[in-house]
């Protein structure tokens, strides 16, 4: 296996953004000058690193690595810092992540190392605020990706902020972190409450109505790309101790109640937030990548 290691300047965010691309190397019996030669798309699985982390941090484990040897499949790893993988226009000069992602990265990609644009060789998923990140963009754009994995995550609830709907940013911050305790937290440690990341989040936006039905509120989006007929296929992969184990069994009910769709829903056994090489394998398992 191949590791290309890039910084790519981006207009989107504003500066370079490291990408680590893993490229699938020949098999044992094919001819390195026809493989090399050859036009042939590769398969793409768009892999997003947890909160605090990026592609180097997320490749440090040599037993990642060899999750991904011989297998005939394109893995491109961008780093997005903490930002969700969202944009986020009040940041300096302006830090659009999905922008980059959509309008940038993938058409470098797909124009410059041979990977597919076809709609079924193209896979998005991730780990903890990855697998957050994946449901983003891959509700974004479902016309681009065959499957998304949420590992380690679940989708963005809402219902908790309906009273609080027409507060503005600044009023929704103030009325958080007076006490963090009144509003769950979606992977931090629920005696304390609503992390500062999440009032961020919502805060970033005029009002908590604005944030309600903006994209990064999945759970909302998630009725909307069903009725579209684009629903990628969905794969959520966790541990029945991990934080997010709830969130993924409340939006089973919700999902189960809105119709069919090709959702699976792996859990792992006595495993906390903790399994991130065991989830990325069963991601590949399932979609046969």
């Amino acid at each position: 296996m191949t590791q290309l290691s890039l910084k790519l300047k981006s207009r989107r965010v504003g500066t370079s953004v490291p990408v680590m691309v893993l490229l699938p190397e020949p098999g044992r019996n094919e001819d390195l000058k026809t493989y090399y030669a050859s036009d042939e798309r590769r398969k793409v699985l768009w892999l997003l690193h947890g909160g605090g982390c990026d592609w180097e941090t997320l490749m440090t484990e040599d037993t990642l690595l060899d999750v991904f040897r011989n297998r005939r499949l394109m893995v491109v790893i961008p780093s997005a810092y903490t930002s969700d993988f969202a944009n986020h226009m009040q940041f300096a000069t302006g830090f659009a992540f999905m922008d980059f992602f959509f309008e940038e990265l993938m058409p470098f990609v797909q124009h410059s190392l041979r990977g597919s644009e076809r709609r079924e060789d193209n896979y998005i998923g991730g780990y903890s605020m990855g697998g957050a990140g994946a449901l983003l963009l891959g509700f974004r754009h479902p016309e681009r990706f065959a499957g998304i994995g949420a590992l380690g995550s679940s989708m963005r609830e809402s219902d908790f902020l309906q009273p609080y709907l027409d507060m503005t940013g600044p009023e929704f911050r103030a009325f958080a972190e007076e006490d963090r305790t009144r509003l769950p937290t979606e992977f931090g440690n629920p005696a304390l409450g609503i992390t500062l990341k999440e009032i961020n989040m919502i805060a970033r936006y005029p009002t908590v109505r604005d944030y309600v039905d903006g994209e990064e509120c999945t759970w909302n989006r998630y009725p909307e790309v069903l009725a579209s007929g684009m629903l990628p296929k969905l794969f959520f992969s966790c541990g029945d101790r991990d934080g997010c184990y709830p969130g993924v069994q409340r939006f089973r009910r919700y999902a189960e109640k809105l119709g069919p769709a090709d959702i699976t829903y792996d859990v792992i056994p006595g495993r906390g937030h903790d399994c991130e090489e065991a989830c990325i394998r069963r991601m590949l398992e399932h979609f046969g990548l």
